[in-house]
């Protein structure tokens, strides 16, 4: 996992479309912002909505990145967090322990020899890809102390301090902006007409969510490459 993980990459990548949103409220609001007001607020609100979006991709992303590599690169199951495991399995585990029923309890664990057993081991590397998309099911709104238990899953538990000693003094600032911007698009999202934003808040917007999304990348490969490759 390199200095910036691919997931990083395609979250730049992603802020084409953001920006062009921004530039064009920010050109109507150069030109006559009482005159284009509505469109100004539509692009604004469009642009933090795919922001948004944006973050939330890059953090599913980042995680998948480091997952694909602890399977390509058979990194060792006895330094794996356990937690990792139920995660891993979590589908199958929540419905074992719902059922009530004999028949359906003994099915799911049949479904749980059958298809995650494999994964269930504390010798070598996991014999297959782990499923991406289970292990990221529920995460979503991917405000600050989300994004941190997300991680944890991993067993990156020292997200926070990492990020704080990164940031330094734009630390508070930065994942306040972030939750900003979170909440914000819920608000959007649930059809509050009512928050709006100008095109430079907008770029203050980006600008954070870029730098947050940076210094993420930075602590969290650093972490991963300490963790994982040096046990190789």
């Amino acid at each position: 996992m390199g200095r910036y993980t691919k997931a990083y990459s395609e979250f730049a990548g992603g802020l084409v479309e953001v920006n062009t949103l921004w530039r064009l409220a920010a050109s109507r609001e150069k030109d006559d912002a009482m005159r284009h007001g509505r469109e100004i607020d539509a692009l604004c609100r469009g642009s933090i909505v795919l922001l948004s979006g944006r973050l939330e991709g890059y953090i599913r992303g980042v995680t998948q990145v480091a997952l694909e590599e602890m399977y390509e690169k058979s990194v060792p199951r006895t330094d794996v967090p356990v937690r990792l495991y139920y995660y891993i399995s979590r589908d199958i585990i929540k419905r074992i322990m719902d059922a009530t029923e004999p028949d359906r309890i003994g099915r799911g664990i049949f479904k749980f020899i059958d298809d995650e057993l494999p994964y269930w081991s504390r010798e070598g590397a996991f014999p297959q890809p782990i499923d991406t998309e289970k292990y990221g099911r529920g995460f979503a709104n991917p405000k600050f102390e989300r994004v941190k238990k997300y991680f944890g899953r991993l067993g990156y538990d020292d997200y926070h301090t990492d990020l704080q000693t990164k940031l330094r003094g734009a630390f508070m600032p930065t994942i306040t902006a972030v939750d900003l911007l979170v909440d914000t698009r819920n608000k959007i999202a649930h059809g509050d007409l009512e928050q709006k934003r100008t095109a430079g808040e907008v770029a203050e917007a980006i600008r954070m969510t870029r730098d947050f999304c940076a210094a993420t990348d930075g602590v969290f490969g650093a972490w991963w490459r300490q963790k994982f490759c040096s046990i190789r």
